[in-house]
């Protein structure tokens, strides 16, 4: 993979370096008293300084000086005790970041080796999911690949990351992220949060509210009514379905393409995390009343990542008669596999 490049070139400030191409904007800040004469870093020489990377949808209009002290305030004001290097995703960038509203990784260390200082929570579809990571999880810098790698377990005991639904259907409405947390600095997954979980194949389509759903008017009030029709059954206790996640804070709902989704990966893992084909229960049946088991069938061809499946995309209530913020999760693509 080519080396990423950041340049402090045009950008209006000596603490601003700008890496160049990528689908969203992407940055470095230099700490406060750190200083280079450089005007051009690679991934590895930012990896020396102090400093936060900042991700956002669009480049700022502000000049790079008020960026810069922006940034520089928000740290001062908001870093933790032994605070040496942050991930920040700015849907403003022209604005100063608001505590608690920007998503950031506060980490201690260096030279491309960190922990997590505080836990971090990020909460999509108006706080319908959120996925979270234990403070003191190690994050480490990957110069070959581009990429942070958030070092989640990858075998029992699990949860130092989580995906949490928060529909109040379950007390244990989450899922355990497995492995491959990163979090790209190029290429198509450049600015997302890209990892795998499993969900309980006993409960996890009901607690997370994987559903059918239509909206529609109701002609007296004008309020949204709701329609929901379960599409996936309850499985058996002890197994977990693989699931591919992918975030993009700049395109919750995929209106630049497929950006945010849970693809099924077509595996089921065991107990003992050994892994058989997916085949999923399901709330349909046949003419004559037989149920329909629906395998996940996996298509490696067209994602936002690299790697796409059958998905569980998160939908907006009401998405093209109201302005409704609540949301929900809805399956998509290439599910059901007949004969």
């Amino acid at each position: 993979m080519p080396d990423i490049s950041f340049s402090n070139t045009g950008t209006g400030s000596p603490d601003l370096f700008v890496s160049t191409g990528g689908n969203c904007w992407c940055a470095f800040v230099l700490g406060a008293e750190q200083k280079t004469s450089k005007t051009a870093l690679n991934f590895n020489e930012t990896l020396q300084f102090p400093g936060f990377y900042i991700f956002a949808g669009m480049a700022p209009t502000i000049s790079g000086a008020d960026f810069v002290a922006n940034i520089q305030a928000y740290i001062a004001q908001n870093a933790p005790l032994y605070f040496s290097t942050g991930i920040c995703w700015l849907n403003n960038p022209d604005t100063a970041p608001i505590t608690g509203k920007a998503a950031t990784l506060w980490m201690s260390g260096g030279a491309g080796s960190y922990n997590l200082l505080s836990t971090f929570n990020y909460n999509l579809g108006n706080n319908f999911l959120t996925v979270s990571v234990s403070s003191a999880t190690v994050v480490v810098a990957d110069t070959t690949n581009n990429i942070f790698s958030i070092s989640v377990p990858q075998v029992p005991p699990l949860g130092s990351a989580q995906l949490a639904c928060n529909n109040d259907l379950s007390a244990n409405s989450y899922a355990n992220i497995l492995n491959n947390f990163t979090i790209p600095l190029t290429g198509r997954g450049m600015g997302k949060m890209l990892f795998e979980c499993v969900f309980d194949t006993n409960r996890g389509m009901t607690d997370f509210d994987v559903e059918m759903k239509y909206f529609y008017p109701d002609a007296t009030s004008g309020n949204i009514r709701e329609l929901s029709y379960p599409f996936f059954g309850d499985g058996v206790t002890g197994s977990f379905y693989l699931v591919s996640c992918s975030v993009y804070p700049f395109d919750l709902l995929n209106t630049g393409g497929l950006n945010t989704y849970f693809a099924f990966l077509g595996k089921t893992l065991s107990a003992n995390f050994s892994p058989t084909d997916s085949v999923l229960p399901s709330g349909l049946v046949t003419d004559y009343g037989y149920p329909l088991n629906l395998p996940a069938r996996c298509n490696t061809a067209c994602s936002a990542a690299g790697a796409s499946a059958a998905a569980i995309m998160v939908r907006r209530a009401g998405l093209n008669i109201c302005c409704s913020n609540n949301c929900g999760s809805a399956p998509s693509g290439n599910i059901i596999s007949l004969p």
